[in-house]
């Protein structure tokens, strides 16, 4: 039985978009299971982008006093909104904004990297960041996320 997972918004951050002047945001906020785990999650978007897309980054595992980016991992993720569909696909941990941030986000894992754990765990916490914080969950239309190749999950879309 999965357990429980509650979302803490944390912040929004706006600024001006590099590549078309366009106002954009990152949200982030914390994930937590019926055990207490946390996990962080920033999600990054250009309002008014003709193709709603976004940079999704998760990270898992120890976040509290005395743990240091050594006990995480992390997931770099672009989410591109194709017609009526939300369409998640693994990134490569050097395209990913926060590919600087290793020292407190942990390890960016490459797809090859995720164990199956990983995989079925990454893919909860991305559906839960981009469904459950209201500004992503707006931006997105409320879509459910599909992995690329139509798949309900990461674990899913290696086959």
């Amino acid at each position: 039985m999965r357990a429980e997972l509650t979302l803490e918004q944390g912040g929004v951050a706006t600024y001006s978009c590099d590549c078309c002047g366009g106002t954009s945001e990152t949200v982030h906020g914390y994930i937590y299971d019926q055990t207490g785990a946390t996990s962080v999650y920033f999600v990054g978007y250009t309002l008014g982008h003709p193709t709603p897309r976004a940079n999704v980054l998760v990270s898992m595992g120890g976040w509290g006093e005395g743990t240091s980016g050594s006990d995480r991992r992390s997931t770099a993720v672009e989410a591109v909104l194709e017609g009526e569909e939300l369409r998640l696909r693994v990134a490569s941990p050097d395209s990913s904004p926060w590919a600087n941030r290793q020292d407190m986000l942990g390890t960016l894992l490459r797809e090859h990297q995720l164990t199956d754990a990983d995989r079925a765990r990454m893919s909860e916490l991305v559906s839960v960041a981009v469904t459950r914080d209201p500004h992503a969950a707006r931006y997105f239309g409320g879509r459910p996320p599909r992995w690329a190749g139509g798949a309900a999950s990461l674990t899913d879309s290696r086959q």
